[in-house]
């Protein structure tokens, strides 16, 4: 994934994302497995650092563990 990819991202997680970038990020969300995980990862750091309940994290490591 690609740093403009990553940019776009933590833009829409933050709300600051522009149009242009909210249609890269759903035109590639479909097809790219690595840009869905790394949402979900975005997703759950924000909620972490709000101080968001996190007890029904469904949240598989063990390949990341693995490697």
């Amino acid at each position: 994934m690609s740093e403009k990819m990553r940019e776009s991202l933590s833009a829409l997680l933050d709300n600051e994302a522009n149009e242009i970038e909210l249609q890269r990020v759903l035109k590639q969300v479909e097809g790219d497995e690595e840009l869905r995980l790394t949402w979900a990862r975005y997703n759950i750091a924000r909620d972490a650092l709000s101080g968001h309940q996190l007890s029904s994290l469904n949240v598989d490591i063990s390949a990341r563990v693995r490697d």
